[in-house]
């Protein structure tokens, strides 16, 4: 079958990278088509290449047969080629409504929109996605997974010939994955292209037919997904050798830690003598030990050490070992065991509901629940970016005022879920954006150094194996899980007492991934405290101690040692999901019963009237 969109030998250069080097790739109508690769590999690049954000330096684009050349997105999509990014990309205080049919809005006499059609279209179409919403109310009020429901019906509910999927699912409920694929199905039927690109492999093995790796700018390999077996896929992407995947250099991620802090413990077990050395000597962790990233991939260690170093301590930055301490718990201020963070009652009106948090030096406190259950507000409520109706937060036994300035001058850092609209400023440098939390402690009397920003910038670039022309190309230039390292290294910069890490690794490839997940478990080892949120259940049970499962706005269980399961956390949410239902069952059952004794008074009330009427009339 002809493609109806396809690069031929398309090269893209920018500043110092050849982003893309000869790549061809051809989209086939009712053809669901991967494209994967590393963080970098040229995946959001070519992306934009197709639908006219880039024009390419070389090669060809052919469109329906015929060479193309888009100018504008705009011109792409009028074309037929619809996207939906990883990133809502949609317009925030507008309604649902007119984001949905942005451009095509239905008008009556005069070209006025008729707001009436326009509404009951946006209901109709989106019912079908699985969304119930007042349609009317701005797009901002709704969660990002439904945000992200309504740009994938705008993108389809279009003419649409081909439709670019950028990790669709990064947002999304399980739920609201399957409404998701039951759309892919139905396109791919209607003999639309799809190009789905993802880092869950469990999701490309379930709705793509063909695959294309690229790696460092280049096509690795296309053909087949069947004929390709994961591990092979992982290499692929990676550049390794299949034995080394299968014996351990890439396996998914493994926790080392087996400590036994708790908060009612007052002993807490050292890292064991292969990481104590490790640490000790700089040296990487060895296949067997430790997380499983490779020589060439793995972040090094001593980064909590690294943030206590700067600025202006004077600790080397030639790669030599350094002679900081790990970070132990009586620098917190706190003694072994006891909080450094504790959250007390946090309520907000319809979306806290008495939450109480509590991390200790050293531990990882994973928050467990579906989208919407609280998580993210109570992370930024426990640094202030979220105002409360009650309740507080303790930083090592002293109330933490409100603000967020305050928490981080209290060593509480966050790394929001959403990083293009809260974290990275895309208009700024990869050096800016590191350096930014950081510019109070980078100078004297006001005026910052240029030569400590460089210093410090130097360092986690080096560290977090941060993949950029310079520290000072723009970051948003960069993929997205070199931003997320930007972010990082943002607030490891400021020297945190605790990170509150919200989907840390939402749309990164599986090798960034692996670094960000080692560091996690690195910063806990050397005695920062981590909330660590994740709608990856797996990641949340690997890389957490204990667990806190949340159900709209509340905590409604703790998962600590052999507790700490997919299986209990997903009990946890089922069994009150349960209770729920049979207290709004109870309560529906109450209100059928007292409306229908009040109707049977009502009625009886009216047959007295009705009676001392006919009394009276006959006296």
């Amino acid at each position: 079958m002809e493609p109806v969109l396809e690069a031929r030998a398309v090269s893209k250069r920018f500043p110092g990278v050849l982003a893309l080097d000869g790549v061809s790739l051809a989209l086939r109508p009712g053809e669901v088509h991967a494209l994967v690769g590393e963080n970098g590999a040229g995946k959001s690049t070519l992306i934009k290449v197709f639908t006219g954000v880039y024009r390419p330096d070389g090669g060809e684009l052919r469109y329906q047969r015929a060479p193309a050349v888009f100018g504008t997105p705009m011109e792409a999509q009028r074309a037929g080629i619809s996207t939906i990014y990883q990133e809502v990309n949609l317009v925030p205080m507008m309604s649902v409504a007119r984001n949905l049919l942005l451009g095509r809005e239905p008008r009556g006499r005069f070209g006025v929109i008729d707001a009436a059609a326009m509404h009951g279209e946006a209901q109709r179409v989106l019912a079908g996605y699985g969304v119930a919403t007042d349609v009317r109310r701005p797009l901002r009020t709704l969660g990002v997974g439904a945000q992200q429901m309504v740009a994938l019906a705008r993108a389809v509910s279009v003419d649409a010939r081909v439709v670019i999927m950028d990790e669709p699912t990064s947002s999304l409920e399980p739920r609201e994955v399957e409404t998701l694929f039951g759309v892919i199905r139905r396109l791919r039927d209607a003999g639309i292209a799809v190009m789905y690109v993802s880092h869950r492999l469990d999701e490309l093995y379930r709705v793509c037919d063909q695959v294309t790796v690229l790696r460092d700018g280049r096509v690795a390999h296309s053909g087949p997904l069947a004929e390709v077996e994961r591990l092979r896929l992982i290499s692929l992407m990676l550049g390794r050798d299949l034995n080394e995947v299968r014996t351990g250099g890439l396996t998914r991620f493994s926790r080392t830690r087996h400590r036994t802090t708790t908060l009612t413990s007052t002993t807490s077990s050292p890292p064991g003598p292969a990481a104590s050395a490790r640490l000790a000597t700089q040296e990487e962790p060895a296949a067997s030990e430790g997380p499983a990233v490779s020589a060439r991939s793995g972040p090094p260690p001593r980064l909590a050490a690294s943030a206590r170093a700067v600025p202006g301590s004077g600790a080397s930055v030639s790669g030599g070992a350094s002679t900081d301490a790990p970070l132990e718990s009586d620098e917190l201020g706190v003694g072994v065991g006891a909080p450094v963070v504790e959250a007390r009652g946090l309520t907000r009106r319809h979306v806290l509901d008495g939450v109480d948090v509590a991390i200790a030096p050293g531990e990882v406190v994973g928050l467990g629940g579906l989208l919407g259950a609280g998580r993210t507000e109570t992370a930024k409520a426990i640094v202030g970016a979220l105002p409360l109706d009650g309740g507080h937060v303790l930083v090592a036994g002293r109330q933490l005022r409100k603000g967020t300035k305050a928490a981080i001058r209290a060593g509480v850092s966050l790394l929001p879920e959403d990083r293009k609209a809260e974290g990275i400023i895309p208009t700024l440098s990869v050096r800016e954006n590191i350096a930014l939390a950081a510019l109070p402690s980078l100078g004297t009397a006001g005026v910052v150094s240029d030569a400590k920003i460089d210093r410090v910038v130097e360092i986690f670039m080096r560290r977090l194996r941060i993949k950029a022309a310079s520290p000072h190309q723009l970051v948003s230039e960069l993929s997205g899980g070199n931003q997320q390292k930007v972010l990082l290294a943002r607030w490891l910069a400021v020297r945190p007492k605790v990170l509150l890490l919200d989907e840390p690794t939402r749309g990164i490839d599986v090798g960034a991934k692996a670094e960000v997940q080692a560091l996690i478990d690195e910063l806990a080892e050397e005695g920062l405290g981590v909330l660590l949120i994740s709608s990856d259940l797996e990641e949340l049970v690997e890389g957490a101690d204990r667990i806190l499962v949340l159900r709209e706005g509340a905590v409604v269980g703790e998962l600590s040692g052999d507790e700490v399961t997919e299986e209990r956390i997903m009990a946890t949410i089922a069994e009150h999901t349960a209770v729920d239902q049979a207290l709004a069952d109870q309560e529906t059952a109450v209100q059928v019963a007292a409306d229908e004794v009040a109707v049977g008074r009502a009625a009886d009330d009216q047959l007295a009237v009705g009676q001392a009427g006919e009394e009276r009339g006959d006296g």
